[in-house]
């Protein structure tokens, strides 16, 4: 499957208004930064450099971020399909695609950092959205454009599961039209149950996590010229059983706590004596009734169920 990414930096019509931007030199100096980011050190973050190098010997460190354990040595792959001003389109391998999107956003939260240190003030507010959908290979690219850019819009105007106010800075992961529709099913009953964005906080704090102790219940093999990951210590039925308890949530707003019980026990008798500190992670990810995570539960299961796929 390929990956659509677009990612948009968030309120810059508001920065280049702001008393900061006082003068035609201030506005250039900005705009160049900006557009220097998404046209040299994006390609930097492509290539799964582990050192970004800016300006006047100014650089930065990052572990670029490889859930299976993929060879990155010759970069991923992605192709930038446009990046310039402060917007940006790649395609590419769908989970690689998704890795880069955090990898981009942490660079382009550092990179504001340097800047802002130079500067002795914060003249780019570190704050980008994203939104990534999967598609077809053979789904024609502008549709891809198309409804990634939906994704980065809804992003930009969602709300957070915590105190329900509208805040950019995020990414709306595996996003569609029809995810939507059922969202506004379930908004009379209450809408941050099923969320289809999150914070790029949420995704580091749970996501990543999540998706990493799961990969480590398996290996990746290579199979007819392509990468297949495999795993007997989880099943499709078990992760079926974990989206019919997101779905009891989403319309009820009750964790069915008996049928968690019963898939974990399920992944619990298939793990060795050595994976019960994995097991107690795994554990925690899911099995909190006031986990707010569950909102976001069924993204993650969806890149479960992608990584799955034989075919």
């Amino acid at each position: 499957m390929i990956g659509a990414l677009r990612m948009d930096v968030d309120n810059l019509g508001s920065i280049f208004s702001s008393d900061e931007m006082d003068s035609p030199s201030k506005l250039a100096v900005f705009s160049h930064q900006i557009n220097y980011f998404f046209k040299a050190i994006l390609n930097q973050i492509c290539r799964g450099q582990a050192d970004i190098f800016l300006f006047e010997e100014s650089r930065f460190s990052f572990e670029p971020i490889n859930i299976l354990g993929k060879d990155y040595s010759n970069g991923r792959n992605v192709s930038v399909t446009y990046a310039g001003g402060d917007d940006l389109f790649i395609v590419g391998a769908w989970d690689e695609v998704v890795e880069l999107a955090f990898d981009i956003q942490r660079c382009f939260r550092e990179y504001c950092e340097v800047i802002n240190k130079k500067e002795g003030k914060e003249v780019i507010k570190a704050s980008i959205s994203a939104g990534l959908t999967i598609h077809h290979p053979k789904h024609p690219l502008y549709q891809m454009a198309q409804k990634s850019g939906d994704a980065e819009k809804y992003a930009k105007h969602d709300a957070d599961n915590i105190n329900d106010k509208k805040n950019k800075n995020r990414i709306a992961l595996f996003y569609d039209e029809n995810k939507q529709q059922r969202q506004d099913r379930l908004a009379a009953k209450k809408k941050t149950d099923y969320m289809l964005s999150m914070t790029w906080q949420a995704g580091y704090d749970f996501m990543l996590p999540f998706i990493k102790d799961y990969s480590s219940l398996g290996e990746l093999r290579s199979a007819d010229h392509r990468y297949v990951f495999v795993t007997e210590k989880i099943s499709y039925q078990t992760i079926e059983k974990w989206f019919l308890v997101t779905e009891k949530f989403q319309i009820t707003g009750e964790l069915y706590m008996s049928t968690m019980a019963r898939v974990l026990e399920d992944v619990r008798r298939k793990l060795s004596q050595t994976d019960k500190e994995l097991f107690g992670k795994l554990k925690g990810h899911l099995y909190k009734k006031s986990n707010r995570n569950i909102s976001h539960l069924h993204i993650a299961l969806n890149w479960l169920s992608f990584l799955r796929r034989t075919r």
